[in-house]
């Protein structure tokens, strides 16, 4: 039997949290899309959480177990594995000008939100957000990747107790079920994965 090592272990445990947060952190998870996809369907909902987990895990292994096989360390010798230099070109063109609009609603969307909590002037959020997305992109690769990993584990926690709490005081009148979970799930992850990679 082989054991797994200590550094393997923790390589194991920052992918996945570094995932999680990727999907999750990233603003797609959002508490209006959990009950617009999935929370509106009641007892099915169950059924339409797996049905999107299985694809976003199937997802993540086969670009790993590739990633693996391929020795590919990076982004862009995953974009040579998989595409022409013609269609790469173009799809690293999409991905920029996606990654630069992502930022800009996050940054102004954290302005806001410093606004509403806290009544800060909507420019110093935005401030904020950009000083700190700078200082993760100083850290490089690995450095980023640690980072993401923390922020999956605190938002994993974050969305455990939610859940215990809701499930606890939740008003179950609110819930109705529809046999449409099935279109739900799929929709909800197949977007979702656009920029998962």
């Amino acid at each position: 039997m082989q054991f797994i090592r200590g550094e393997d272990m923790y390589g194991i445990f920052t992918a996945a949290f570094s995932y999680t947060a990727a999907l999750v952190g990233a603003g797609f998870a959002s508490g209006q899309e959990i009950i617009s996809f999935f929370v509106r369907y009641g007892n099915y909902s169950f059924i339409g959480i797996a049905a999107a987990a299985a694809m976003f895990g199937l997802f993540a292994a086969i670009v790993l177990s590739e990633c693996v096989q391929g020795k590919i360390t990076c982004y862009d010798e995953y974009l040579d594995l998989e595409m022409n230099k013609p269609f790469k070109r173009i799809t690293e063109l999409v991905t920029l000008i996606y990654s630069l609009v992502v930022f800009c609603v996050m940054a102004s969307c954290c302005g806001e939100m410093g606004y509403a909590l806290f009544g800060a002037d909507v420019r110093v959020g935005t401030v904020l957000l950009c000083i700190m997305c700078g200082a993760v992109f100083l850290m490089g690769t690995n450095g980023a990747l640690d980072f993401n990993a923390v922020l999956g584990v605190i938002i994993t926690v974050g969305i455990i107790t939610c859940c215990f709490y809701i499930l606890t005081y939740r008003e179950h009148q609110t819930f109705s079920n529809s046999a449409r979970i099935a279109a739900s799930s799929l929709s909800y992850s197949g977007y979702n994965l656009l920029s998962a990679g």
